[in-house]
Parts: C-alpha cells; sequence; structure tokens
C-alpha cells in the first residue's frame, strides 16, 4: 500500500547488491523481494547468485595490453554498474539463455537502459522468450539488437506477441539467425498493429511464404520505414513484397540482398516502385546486391530510380555487360 511498485521492484535490485555470508542467501532474498511485487511485475524466475556471477564474468571488458592499462586495470564490473547504463552492447561474449534470463531481470528493473545489444551469442529460443516476456511491459528499451543468436521460429514468435503489446521499441535487428515462414509470419501478425516500429531486420531462413505474411502487414502498417529481410525468398518472394510496395506509402528503405531473386522477381518490384511513385511513395533506398536479377532486372529497376529519387546501392556492379549501359544512364 504505502511502497509503490518501483519501491517494490528495487527490491530485487538490493537482493542481488547486498553482500551474502553464503551463496544460499542470494536467491533466497530474490525469492522472498519477488513475492512482493504485484503478480504483473514478478518475475518467474529471479536469477541466481551463480547466474549473475558467470554473466558478469563474460560481460567483463577484454583487458589491454597497453602500458597505462597494465599499470592501473579496470575495477571489475558490477551489476550495479549494469544497472546504470543507459546502453548496452555485448558482441560475441558467449551468453547464452541463462545469459540472457539475467538481462532479462536487467531490462525488468533498470530505469534508464534504452539500447540493448547482444549480437553474435547464443542464446537461443528460450533466450529470446525471456527477453520477450519483460518487453511486453518495459516502456525504457527503444532499441534491442539480437542478431546471430541461434534464434528461430519460437523465439520469433514470443518476440512477435511482445510487439503486439510493446509501444516504445522502435529498432529490432534479428538478422543472422534461423527465423523461417513461421517466425515471419508471427512478426508480421504483430506489425498489422503495431504503431511504433520504425525499423526491422529479419532472417535469415524466410522463404516466399513468410515474405507473403509479411507483404499483407505492410499493406496496412503505417509505421514501418527501414526492413532488411535475407533467406530464400526468390522470385514468389519478391513478387509478393512487391505487391505491397504498391499500397504501402511508409516504407523508405527496403534491403532484400541474397534472397535469389531472380528477372521476374527484380520487373516487379520496378513495375511496383514505379506504380508507387505515382502514388507517392517514400522509398527512397533499396538494395539488392548479391541477386540475379538478371540485365532485363536491372534495365527495369534502373529505369525507375532517378525519376523517383531511389538510390540503389551496389545495383550498377550487378549490370551485365549489355544492360550495363542502359543502367548506368538511369544510376
Amino acid at each position: 500500500g504505502l511502497v509503490s511498485m518501483a519501491s517494490r521492484q528495487q527490491l530485487l535490485l538490493f537482493a542481488l547488491l547486498a553482500p551474502a555470508r553464503s551463496a544460499s542467501i542470494v536467491p533466497a532474498r530474490l525469492t522472498e523481494a519477488s513475492t512482493a511485487l504485484e503478480p504483473a511485475a514478478r518475475l518467474t524466475e529471479p536469477p541466481s547468485e551463480a547466474a549473475v556471477r558467470k554473466f558478469l564474468s563474460r560481460v567483463q571488458p577484454v583487458p589491454s595490453s597497453s602500458r597505462w592499462e597494465v599499470a592501473h586495470p579496470q575495477k571489475q564490473l558490477t551489476l550495479e554498474q549494469v544497472l546504470k547504463a543507459d546502453g548496452l552492447s555485448y558482441y560475441s561474449k558467449r551468453l547464452d539463455t541463462e545469459d540472457a534470463k539475467v538481462l532479462a531481470y536487467v531490462v525488468s528493473v533498470s530505469k534508464v537502459l534504452v539500447k540493448l545489444y547482444i549480437g553474435a551469442n547464443s542464446i537461443g529460443d528460450a533466450g529470446a522468450a525471456a527477453l520477450a516476456e519483460v518487453l511486453k511491459t518495459n516502456r525504457m528499451v527503444k532499441e534491442l539488437s539480437l542478431n546471430e543468436n541461434s534464434i528461430g521460429d519460437a523465439g520469433a514468435a514470443a518476440l512477435g506477441e511482445a510487439l503486439r503489446i510493446n509501444t516504445v521499441l522502435t529498432t529490432v535487428s534479428l538478422g543472422g539467425n534461423v527465423i523461417g515462414d513461421k517466425g515471419a509470419a508471427a512478426i508480421a501478425e504483430a506489425l498489422k498493429t503495431n504503431t511504433v516500429l520504425k525499423e526491422l531486420v529479419i532472417g535469415s531462413s524466410i522463404g516466399a511464404a513468410g515474405a507473403s505474411a509479411l507483404s499483407e502487414a505492410l499493406k496496412v502498417n503505417k509505421a514501418l520505414k527501414e526492413l532488411s529481410l535475407t533467406g530464400s525468398l526468390g522470385d514468389a518472394g519478391a513478387i509478393a513484397l512487391a505487391g505491397a510496395l504498391r499500397v504501402n506509402v511508409a516504407l523508405t528503405a527496403l534491403d532484400v540482398r541474397h534472397n535469389s531473386i531472380g528477372t521476374e522477381g527484380g520487373k516487379a518490384i520496378a513495375e511496383a516502385l514505379e506504380f508507387n511513385g505515382g502514388a507517392g511513395t517514400r522509398v527512397l533506398e533499396l538494395t539488392l546486391m548479391g541477386n540475379s536479377i538478371g540485365d532485363a532486372g536491372i534495365a527495369a529497376i534502373g529505369k525507375v530510380l532517378r525519376p523517383n529519387a531511389i538510390t540503389a546501392p551496389h545495383l550498377r556492379a550487378q549490370a551485365g555487360k549489355s544492360s550495363a549501359r542502359v543502367a548506368a544512364a538511369w544510376i
């Protein structure tokens, strides 16, 4: 009654930071403190002291061999310092599911964290789900990057549920994972109602069915500005996305590199951009590198770039000899 929700949540923080006489005391404190929270604010499984120690050992700054740092070694990173940071970036730190659960705790109690980047780790579906659960009610984190974390369809589905509810995340990056059509469909469902997400990176096992689901979402979504999609879309996937481009007027950048898109897919995108241009499109940047759209596809796209003020990085380099002159005239 007299203790605010914020104060109650801090009991969890004190339980972890306060010194304990034995390893069993901290988990006991955490369990006791978590029961003081309202049901919606409780962590289902507070991290153990051992889990916190392992996490901190993995995210310690890499020692430098410089004379200054040898003479003035850095102090060991503490959980208190982690909780005070407004941005956390842990690239390739061997973080696993258990570490992701510690980070989920950090997200749930931090009052300042707005950026969380943990690329090239191994948090998997369970780790993604743990983070997704706290992101449902989090009102601070705006940018989330979980690139290259062995996240599949189950993890994407959990994050999709969070995106249906979350009202602050503006950037979500899930590139280099193993998200397939089902995961893409789950994210797509969230995009149909999400009104705040501006940038989405997702991959890299998405096929035509996933592209079709995302296309349907883009037809109604009015918030997303940048979409990067990798996988095996093929011509069918590109044609599906082209259908969305004819309707969507919010997207400003589309990156579909390395997607096995051929000539027909390239032509479909070109026609959609031309149609969308007449409807007031804001697609200003198109990335197609690593595909095989051929001379005819490149020529078709090249003709719609300049009139619509669209840039297409690397497109000229993909032009075959027969259409290089045509493409160069427009790019």
